[in-house]
């Protein structure tokens, strides 16, 4: 697979170029321009305040990504996007334009983070988050939200209780670590018009499916727990689990199901 590559072009706005209200009654010499960029296959629009008289960005303020083919982030995909999370460094200056801001919730931050495609809807996909072996150090039973999942078939995992690592392939143009966790309890929504990175790697059918039944498993844990805060001392209210195969220490689990399932392969179109 080939390096990523990017290429950037800034052109003017058209005459009726839509803008927010904060960007209203600007100098005579600023304006707003639209700048392409293509990372990666990825033809992204970004709108940027431009200062003629210097002849630079003074900062962007909206993009889009304009060409992702939601084909190529099949099932089991690796991609590489944008995660947010609130901005809790203490140290950074409040007006520091590295990071986003909100009026009401406060400081945002961002950074790129791989994910596993596991379902797509009209506008994007789900996707679970994977984690590196640091990130991932943290109370037991914070643990055993994740799933270890790697490069290497001899590596046992941390996560016991899932069974074996499940098995990915990675494109080393991208440094994803070789064991990573993939975070269950919180699959994120990846709009098509974000900027997304779609060859990073993916994971073949069988462990896709064994993904999708320990997600399964963690998600009835979590429906049964929350049926159980409404039980009360005369009643126990009860959310019945589906049948999910029951993941062994140490043993990679394979059924007619997975057998089937990794058998089948998806080409980029």
């Amino acid at each position: 697979m080939a390096a990523p590559t990017a290429t950037t072009e800034t052109v003017p706005p058209e005459p009726e170029f839509r803008r927010s209200r904060r960007l209203q009654n600007l100098p005579p010499h600023q304006d707003v321009r639209v700048q392409e960029q293509t990372l990666n296959g990825v033809k992204i629009e970004r709108h940027v305040l431009y200062d003629n008289e210097r002849k630079n960005v003074i900062r962007p303020y909206a993009e889009k990504a304009l060409n992702v083919n939601l084909e190529n982030l099949h099932p089991g995909r690796i991609i590489k996007v944008v995660d947010a999370y609130p901005q809790t460094n203490l140290e950074v200056h409040p007006l520091d334009r590295d990071i986003g801001h909100t009026k009401l919730a406060g400081a945002i931050g961002a950074k790129f983070r791989y994910m596993i495609v596991v379902w797509r809807t009209f506008n994007g996909v789900a996707a679970v988050p994977l984690y590196t072996l640091k990130e991932a150090q943290m109370h037991e039973d914070r643990i055993n939200e994740f799933v270890s999942i790697t490069t290497n078939a001899t590596w046992q995992g941390n996560t016991p209780w899932a069974g074996m690592p499940l098995l990915m392939k990675t494109n080393q143009a991208y440094q994803l670590e070789p064991n990573c966790y993939a975070d269950l309890s919180r699959p994120h929504w990846v709009s098509k018009f974000e900027k997304i990175i779609d060859d990073v790697g993916h994971i073949d059918g069988g462990e896709f499916s064994k993904l999708i039944d320990l997600l399964e498993v963690k998600e009835m844990e979590y429906r049964i727990g929350a049926f159980d805060r409404f039980s009360t001392a005369t009643m126990t209210e009860l959310y019945e689990p589906q049948e999910a195969h029951v993941p062994k220490p140490k043993v990679r689990h394979r059924d007619d199901k997975t057998a089937r399932m990794e058998k089948i392969r998806f080409t980029r179109v």
